[in-house]
């Protein structure tokens, strides 16, 4: 099997220029909240705030550690993040192109996968545009399945199986239930590989401890990390403790969008022609195949929640399901009676992605923004922006929220390490989060305190004894100051305070 062929360099390097490009053209777009949390707490760490004990989100360190080193390569700004998500989206391409050539072991197969993925990868509705979580655990599962499929033609386990359980063991990095999840990826490589009682007997113990002893080495290193610098209890509150109530106390429907569907049809349509032609050639590895598809809508329901961006974990799959069917098609007599049928299946369907994908370049990334979260977000950047121009050198603030993005676009460092209000305002971390919030507070003391009507109208949350002890400590701004959804409050006595009283804006008693 020929090892390099430059017509496949020159086509891959076509469809990261045009990944690059896509990510160019939503450069401005205002950033949406896990992005920005994931900045700040990236930003904030790097200045020596330890994980957990003090910045906290309810993720494995993964994410935190790997923005942190895109800012160290890119600056803290909107160049790291162009960087991330560029740079995910190619090692997807590159693993997605891979898998389907190494299942299959026809170029073309791989060719058609990678370019399902450049037209889908960056999906509006899916918000793929932005490196949330699910972009990094694609890019591990990608090349753990490829892998996966490399290994599979060796007669003896091989390194290739322990560097496939490597890249599983690093999804759950990022989203610590995918590594119960990659158990679906391992049975399916098991039962696709073993035909026979004998063989499972003689192949289990092999194949089984390359797969899954990275995942135990790396969780074992992360527990014993954080028990040695004493933040073990902290840890396990946050992985286990909290994700038990975060799955479990929230509607099993909470964020399903029945848009993210436009852009899984097409490709479902041409995996599922793959899987019924598999089925009829008895062709083994779509049993991996359907394994990996099998573990990402897994990844998607085990959190409870059903919000767009979780969607993105099946688009490699269906990207490289679909790829793989087009060498059974070619090969399926039936299917392919004349010399371009086999080009017009993946033809059509690439045809159908360009018309749905290709219309929203003609937005504009504030329009992108607005397309898929409102005006939310091109708020808060407007609002961020203006914090900044208007509190003085060493001046913080406080927002009682879910807007991250106002400490991104404020350039200000937030005064506690707890920033999403959800995290604290209900579930089995409330009263100790209370507790560490108030204590930053009161040493911080922020001259500005930032909520929405939103949050503040919502049932029990004024009542909150972090919002009631804010609203003794600070004032309302003026009825006539207009901020949107914002409501803005000064710290009694403060310096912000003196400088309204000044301009002659009184704040409310």
């Amino acid at each position: 099997m020929k090892r390099f062929d430059g017509k496949v360099t020159v086509f891959l390097g076509a469809c990261a220029v045009i990944i690059f490009l896509q990510r160019l053209h939503t450069f401005q777009e205002p950033l949406e909240c896990d992005t920005a949390l994931f900045s700040v707490l990236a930003q904030e760490w790097r200045m020596g705030r330890p994980l957990y004990s003090d910045l906290w989100d309810n993720k494995p360190p993964g994410i935190i550690l790997t923005y942190a080193a895109a800012q160290a390569v890119a600056g803290s700004g909107p160049r790291a993040i162009l960087f991330l998500e560029t740079l995910a989206s190619v090692l997807t391409l590159l693993g997605i192109y891979y898998a389907a050539f190494w299942m299959t072991g026809d170029r073309h197969a791989g060719l058609w996968a990678a370019a399902f993925w450049t037209l889908v990868n960056a999906a509006p509705y899916l918000e793929a545009d932005q490196p949330a979580a699910e972009v990094f655990v694609n890019a591990c599962w990608v090349w753990g399945v490829a892998w996966a499929f490399r290994a599979w033609q060796e007669k003896e386990v091989s390194r290739d199986l322990w560097i496939a359980g490597s890249f599983l063991a690093a999804a759950g990095f990022y989203k610590h239930h995918i590594a119960l999840v990659n158990g679906i990826i391992v049975l399916s490589f098991m039962g696709a590989r073993i035909t026979s009682i004998k063989r499972w007997r003689s192949f289990i113990g092999p194949a089984l401890l390359p797969l899954l002893a990275p995942t135990a080495l790396l969780w074992t290193a992360i527990f014993s990390y954080f028990t040695a610098t004493c933040r073990g209890p902290i840890l396990w509150d946050t992985l286990v403790t909290y994700s038990r109530f975060y799955a479990a106390n929230t509607p099993f429907t909470s964020g399903f969008n029945r848009e993210i569907f436009y852009v899984l049809a097409p490709l479902t349509l041409l995996a599922v022609v793959g899987f019924f032609l598999a089925f009829k050639s008895k062709n083994r590895r779509w049993i991996l195949m359907l394994g990996y598809a099998a573990a990402a809508w897994a990844g998607i329901i085990l959190p409870g929640r059903f919000y767009a961006h979780y969607y993105q974990l099946l688009l490699p799959p269906l990207a490289m399901a679909a790829g793989a069917a087009t060498s059974l098609i070619g090969r399926d007599r039936k299917l392919s009676r004349t010399s371009w049928a086999s080009f017009a299946w993946p033809g059509a369907i690439a045809a159908t992605l360009l018309m749905i994908e290709l219309p929203f370049y003609r937005l504009n990334a504030t329009e992108w923004s607005q397309l898929k979260y409102g005006e939310v977000y091109v708020t808060v950047k407007t609002m961020g922006e203006e914090i900044g121009q208007n509190l003085l050198p060493g001046e913080t603030f406080y927002e009682v929220g879910y807007e991250p993005g106002l400490y991104y676009y404020s350039r200000r460092r937030p005064p506690t390490g707890i920033l999403m209000a959800d995290h604290w305002e209900t579930g089995p971390l409330q009263k100790p989060f209370t507790e560490r919030i108030l204590q930053d507070l009161q040493e911080r003391k922020p001259e500005l305190l930032i909520t929405t009507t939103f949050w503040l109208s919502a049932k029990g949350h004024a009542q909150l004894p972090l919002m009631q002890w804010c609203l003794d400590h600070y004032r309302p701004f003026p009825r006539h100051s207009h901020h949107g959804p914002f409501l803005l409050f000064a710290r009694k006595g403060g310096l912000l305070e003196a400088r309204l009283r000044e301009t002659g804006q009184h704040l409310k008693p």
